[in-house]
């Protein structure tokens, strides 16, 4: 599956990890494997975006934890 989104010149440590996480947390609540990708990629890169923007270099996961949840979906696309 790939997701297509913008590319940022620098990004803030702790998106693997946090990514990581969020996609466990997807599946622990009853998303299947897809919609659970779908959903952590998005999340993270929304909150990636936000530390972009603001320079930070860590993540900023408390400010942004309402995007865990409702963030915008990226566009998916299944590639063989």
């Amino acid at each position: 599956t790939y997701f297509g989104h913008e590319v940022f010149d620098s990004v803030p440590n702790g998106g693997g990890d946090a990514l990581a996480g969020t996609l466990l947390a997807r599946l622990l609540l009853g998303d299947d494997e897809e919609e659970a990708a779908q959903k952590a990629v998005s999340s993270i890169f929304q909150i990636m975006k936000s530390a972009h923007e603001t320079g930070a270099k860590e993540l900023p996961l408390t400010e942004n934890r309402k995007l865990l949840e409702t963030s915008t979906l990226l566009e998916m696309e299944r590639v063989a």
